[in-house]
């Protein structure tokens, strides 16, 4: 496969035309894209849907040499699909080939940090050398929880946790 060019093309013989004179491509050309999916849910459409157009979409990504495939957390917010990240994630790794595959940023006041260390010491056991982990700490948008988890949402603390199974998956926090 041929390496993505700036104009959104494979190289071919036709980019020695744009080679200077001493044959060096153009300096765009050397640096590597990545790509930041929203996963907006198209009118009429479902999220069913977005997530296959959004692996189309990597998939197609990923032929074309970009670096990297990094996808939005957002939460409670009508159109929007990626709240669940690291499931994206596995779903986009699992369909591309050479990419990178990431979030754009988990915000960690929105989950226990042992839960998003194991998710992505899982997905880079899956996907050796493919999976980014982005870390924020916007504030909590997760909205009136129900009475059933009302008690159990405590702050996230970040410390290592005691379990030996684990500290192998703390070094990505």
């Amino acid at each position: 496969m041929a390496p993505f060019s700036f104009s959104g093309t494979k190289r071919t013989s036709n980019d020695q035309k744009r080679q200077g004179s001493n044959g060096h491509l153009h300096m765009l050309d050397k640096i590597p894209f990545s790509l930041l999916e929203l996963a907006s849910i198209r009118q009429g459409g479902s999220a069913g849907e977005t997530f296959q157009h959004s692996l189309r979409y990597a998939q197609r990504a990923d032929e074309l040499g970009f670096e990297r495939f990094w996808l939005a957390e957002h939460h409670n917010m009508e159109g929007i699909a990626s709240s669940a990240t690291s499931v994206l994630i596995g779903y986009i790794a699992g369909g591309t080939r050479r990419m990178r595959v990431g979030s754009g940023g988990i915000m960690l006041p929105n989950h226990p940090p042992l839960v998003i260390a194991e998710q992505f010491g899982t997905l880079a056991s899956l996907y050796p050398g493919r999976i980014d982990l982005g870390l924020g700490r916007a504030p909590a948008q997760i909205r009136s929880p129900p009475a059933r988890c009302a008690e159990t949402v405590a702050p996230p603390t970040i410390s290592p946790p005691k379990s030996a199974c684990c500290n192998s998956y703390w070094h990505l926090l």
